[in-house]
């Protein structure tokens, strides 16, 4: 079976039958006039008929060629115009991202505008969904999900360390000063996301601070324990570098200043392979404010405390 010819020849004929000349297909097909040259002889070699008849003034179809690109003509424009299609489909397509809703809440919104801004042609839809990183269902094109990065086939950039603290107001640390300075939180509120609650077991073990008979206040989410610390409900376990606007502005402190550090953390997930413009902007953009926000949090972090609080 003979082998099939390239789509870029047939586009080569066709550009010599409509202008007749190689310097001119070479031109409206972006390559040399001697690359033209060549992909023809192969084209003619592979179909074993000779289809241009060149001479000084350029070059113009054969019999045979005339007749040929007759039949493969519609063909042509067919895929031609299923091309344009696709990729208008794709320009118009939106960016699909699935992120928890406390980190699309007090990390990528307050950024978001900044890419938009950048790439007004890419809308963004945002789905807050809690559910598996895998992207095979076809209704997500990115995902930022909490982890250890190992999600099978999938490609995983790590944007944020899991690096969490104790929280609360300090109103809050006013009222119970003495129960923080001591290291033990028994009979205080303790606020804690129902997805995260292993963190205030975690943190404590790793502080040395005892949790034992604390009184645990569970949310839907973390950004409603965050609310809830900052309102003086409570003390609230989370990361750091969700809770930096408030930290920051002194709306919420950090009382034993022992920040843990685990092996896990935020990876953007995206699927291997060909990427559409829209997901590879938008990777690349997030990339650069993760290294910028953790430059930022670096800068920030104090010298650890070696004595007790």
């Amino acid at each position: 079976m003979k082998p099939l010819p390239s789509l870029t020849s047939l586009r080569l004929l066709a550009l010599i039958a409509k202008h007749g000349s190689l310097s001119d297909a070479a031109s409206h097909g972006g390559m040399t006039q001697s690359a033209v040259s060549r992909r023809l002889a192969a084209l003619e070699n592979i179909l074993g008929v000779t289809l241009l008849q060149r001479h000084r003034r350029g070059a113009e179809l054969t019999a045979a060629g005339a007749d040929y690109l007759a039949a493969i003509g519609p063909a042509l424009k067919s895929i031609e115009a299923a091309t344009i299609e696709l990729g208008l489909k794709e320009r118009a397509a939106p960016l699909r991202i699935r992120v928890y809703t406390t980190f699309a809440a007090r990390w990528l919104m307050p950024r978001l505008h900044e890419f938009q801004s950048a790439h007004p042609e890419i809308d963004v839809m945002l789905d807050t969904t809690v559910g598996p990183a895998g992207l095979s269902d076809g209704n997500v094109d990115v995902a930022i999900q909490y982890g250890d990065g190992d999600w099978g086939d999938v490609n995983a950039a790590l944007l944020m360390e899991d690096r969490i603290e104790a929280v609360c107001s300090p109103m809050y640390a006013a009222r119970h000063g003495e129960a923080l300075r001591r290291g033990a939180l028994g009979g205080l509120q303790l606020l804690q996301s129902r997805y995260l609650k292993s963190d205030w077991r975690d943190w404590a073990d790793g502080a040395g601070v005892a949790i034992d008979n604390a009184r645990l206040m569970t949310f839907s989410s973390s950004l409603l324990a965050y609310q809830a610390a900052v309102d003086g409900m409570g003390i609230a376990i989370g990361q750091v570098s969700l809770l930096r606007a408030e930290l920051d502005s002194g709306a919420l402190l950090a009382p034993f200043e022992k920040p843990l550090t685990r092996a896990a953390g935020f990876y953007l997930i995206t699927a291997r392979g060909l990427e559409p413009r829209r997901v590879s902007v938008f990777r690349r953009w997030i990339e650069r404010e993760a290294l910028s926000a953790s430059s930022s949090e670096v800068e920030r972090r104090p010298p650890a405390k070696l004595s007790a609080p």
